[in-house]
C-alpha cells in the first residue's frame, strides 16, 4: 500500500489465495482485479505454419495474443520488384520507382499472412517479392532463409519451440508451436480507490475505539 503497486512475478499462479488475502486485509481493488484476471491464461502460445508451392514460400502465425501480432507485423514488411534488363534486382533509394513496402495481411485479431518467392506475369517478366523482419535489414528471397529469420526473432523475444509437426504432408505444410511466460504483472491501485480504503480503515478504527471507551 505504500506505493500503490503490488508486483506478481511471471511464475505466479496462486490467484485464489491472493484473493482470499486481498479480501481479508480489505484490498478491494486488488480483490476486483483478481476476480477480472483470475481465468487469464499466463501462457501465451504462438502457432507459426509454413509451405512451400512452387516458387512461393507461405507463412500463417497464430497466436492466443492479439498485441503480440500487432507487434510483430510492424516488423514484417513485403517489398515486390521486378528485375532490370540485366537480370538484376535494382535498389535505388532515390528513383522514385522504389518500390514501398507492402504490409503484411491480417485476417482476423489472432492471425497474420504472407508470403515471398517470384511471379511470372508473363513469358519473359516476372516479380519478386522480398521479405525483410526488423531488426534485421536484409531483402529475403528464400522461404528457408525467411523461416530462418522468422523463428530466430521469435526466440529472441522470448518465445521457446515446444513442438514441430507436419500439418499436411501431400502439401508440405509444417507447424511450428511456440509457447512464452507473460511478463511481471504490476497492479496499480489507484488514488481514488486506496482514499476509499483508508477511510473504511479510519471509520472501522473509531467504530472500535467508540466501542472500547464504552
Amino acid at each position: 500500500m505504500r506505493t500503490d503497486q503490488i508486483t506478481l512475478p511471471a511464475e505466479f499462479s496462486d490467484y485464489n489465495g491472493l484473493a482470499q488475502e486481498a479480501q481479508f486485509y480489505g484490498l478491494y481493488p486488488l480483490a476486483l482485479w483478481v476476480e477480472r484476471n483470475i481465468h487469464r491464461s499466463r501462457v501465451e502460445v504462438l502457432e507459426l505454419r509454413f509451405s512451400v508451392q512452387e516458387t512461393h514460400g507461405f507463412f500463417r502465425i497464430f497466436c492466443s495474443n492479439n498485441k503480440t501480432l500487432e507487434a510483430l507485423a510492424t516488423k514484417i514488411s513485403i517489398f515486390v520488384e521486378h528485375p532490370n534488363l540485366h537480370g538484376n534486382f535494382s535498389h535505388l533509394p532515390q528513383n522514385s520507382n522504389t518500390p514501398r513496402p507492402v504490409p503484411v495481411q491480417r485476417p482476423s485479431h489472432h492471425d497474420l499472412v504472407f508470403h515471398c518467392g517470384t511471379d511470372q506475369l508473363a513469358r519473359d517478366d516476372f516479380s519478386a517479392r522480398f521479405v525483410t523482419i526488423e531488426p534485421d535489414d536484409r531483402k529475403l528471397l528464400n522461404s528457408t532463409n525467411v523461416l530462418g529469420l522468422l523463428v530466430d526473432t521469435l526466440l529472441k523475444d522470448g518465445f521457446r519451440l515446444i513442438g514441430t509437426r507436419t500439418v499436411s504432408p501431400e502439401e508440405k505444410i509444417e507447424c511450428y508451436m511456440f509457447e512464452r511466460s507473460r511478463n511481471t504483472q504490476i497492479v496499480v491501485l489507484s488514488e481514488t480507490n486506496r482514499a476509499e480504503h483508508l477511510r473504511r480503515e479510519d471509520t472501522q478504527s473509531k467504530l472500535g475505539e467508540g466501542k472500547t471507551n464504552k
